[in-house]
């Protein structure tokens, strides 16, 4: 959804988005995280490492919420986005919240 609404000399913007996010690699690996020591007499110590976090996603899903304002060559927008994370671990949340201010000018 994309609005845009003239009022005498000002242009009011609104933005509402719904978006998937899909992954194509993950790197789920810390060193030193999770780290087991195992000695043994005969081979010495052997240590094992594992991830940080065993269940995640390969999507998230959100949305995005903005509204701004346009005057001749100035511009501003505020703009809110909200996604639900990647981790798919009921006790950990990982929702992430950001809010955009942008500012901008036209050369043309």
């Amino acid at each position: 959804m994309n609005n845009t609404y003239k009022l005498k000399r000002l242009i009011l913007l609104f933005v509402g988005v719904l978006f998937p996010c899909l992954s194509y690699s993950q790197e789920n690996y810390l060193p030193g995280y999770l780290k087991k020591e195992i000695t043994t007499s005969y081979s010495g110590t052997d240590v094992y490492e594992g991830s940080p976090l065993v269940q995640t996603k390969d999507y998230e899903q959100g949305f995005i919420l903005g509204i701004g304002i346009k005057s001749k060559k100035l511009s501003f927008e505020t703009r809110i986005e909200r996604g639900d994370g990647m981790i798919n671990v009921p006790s950990i949340s990982a929702s992430v919240t950001r809010c955009y201010f942008l500012l901008g000018y036209n050369f043309i």
